[in-house]
C-alpha cells in the first residue's frame, strides 16, 4: 500500500516461510506497477532469502562483541597505562589505569582530552614532542618520563610509543604504553648508592693499611739498622783482644 500511495519503490526487510514451509528472511524490493499509461495499478517485488547471511552477521557481531569485553579486559587488567591519541594530541581512549592517574571517573572521560587538561600539564610540551616525533618518523619510540598522578604524586614511567594506523596504514596518532617504575628506580638508586659506599670503604681500608705498612716499615727498618751497627761494634771488641 506505501509503494502504491506513493508510487515510490521500497526495500524492506521481511520474514516469511519458504516452499519447505520454513521460517526465512527476505530482503524485498518493491516498486509501483505501471499500466500502459503509466497508472499505479500494483505492486512489483522481488525477494531474496537473506537467512544465512543474517546468521553470518550475527555470529560476526556477537564475535566482535566479545572480542571487545576480551580487549577491555585485557586492558584493564595490564599492570600499564595504555592510551591512544591522534595527529593532534587528542585522547582517543585509554585504560582505566590510565583514566584513574588523571582523576578521571572512567576511561570514557579521557577522550576530547589532551595533556594540557591533566595533572601532568607541565610535562604536557615533554609528552607531545615524543608523541610528535613518533607520527613523523613512523618508528617506535622508548623513553623515561616523569609524570604528576592527580593524587600529586609524581612517579617514573617508561613509555613505549608506537604510530596509530588506519586500515589503510596511515598514521593517524600514536599507541602508547606506559609502565610505572618509580620503585624500580628506587631501589636501583639505593644499589648505586650502597655501591659507592662500599667502594669508599674499600678505598679507606687500603688506605689504612698502606699507611700501616709504611708505620710499620719505618721503625723496623730502624731496628735493623742498629741491630747492624751492634754487630759492627761487637767484632771490633773482639779484635782488640
Amino acid at each position: 500500500n506505501k509503494v502504491m500511495s506513493t508510487g515510490q519503490e521500497h526495500s524492506v526487510e521481511e520474514i516469511g516461510k519458504t516452499i519447505d514451509g520454513k521460517e526465512a528472511i527476505f530482503l524485498s524490493k518493491k516498486v509501483p506497477l505501471l499500466d500502459d499509461k503509466s497508472n499505479i495499478v500494483g505492486i512489483l517485488g522481488i525477494s531474496f532469502d537473506i537467512t544465512e547471511q543474517k546468521e553470518r552477521d550475527r555470529k560476526l557481531l556477537e564475535a566482535k562483541e566479545q572480542a571487545d569485553i576480551t580487549l577491555e579486559n585485557i586492558m584493564n587488567h595490564l599492570p600499564g597505562h595504555i592510551y591512544w591519541l591522534d595527529r593532534n594530541n587528542i585522547f582517543l581512549g585509554c585504560n582505566e589505569l590510565q583514566a584513574k592517574s588523571a582523576g578521571m571517573k572512567n576511561r570514557y572521560e579521557m577522550i576530547g582530552k589532551t595533556n594540557y587538561d591533566m595533572p601532568w600539564r607541565d610535562q604536557a610540551d615533554a609528552f607531545n614532542r615524543v608523541n610528535n616525533q613518533v607520527m613523523s618518523t613512523g618508528q617506535e619510540y622508548s623513553v623515561e618520563e616523569i609524570a604528576k598522578q592527580a593524587n600529586g604524586a609524581e612517579v617514573i614511567l617508561l613509555s613505549k610509543k608506537v604510530p596509530l594506523l588506519d586500515a589503510e596504514n596511515k598514521i593517524i596518532g600514536i599507541l602508547g604504553i606506559s609502565v610505572d617504575i618509580t620503585k624500580q628506580k628506587e631501589v636501583e638508586k639505593k644499589l648505586i648508592e650502597e655501591k659507592e659506599r662500599a667502594e669508599a670503604a674499600d678505598k679507606a681500608k687500603t688506605e689504612f693499611l698502606e699507611n700501616m705498612r709504611h708505620d710499620i716499615r719505618t721503625p723496623l727498618s730502624g731496628i735493623a739498622g742498629f741491630s747492624e751497627l751492634i754487630k759492627n761494634e761487637t767484632d771490633l771488641d773482639k779484635l782488640k783482644y
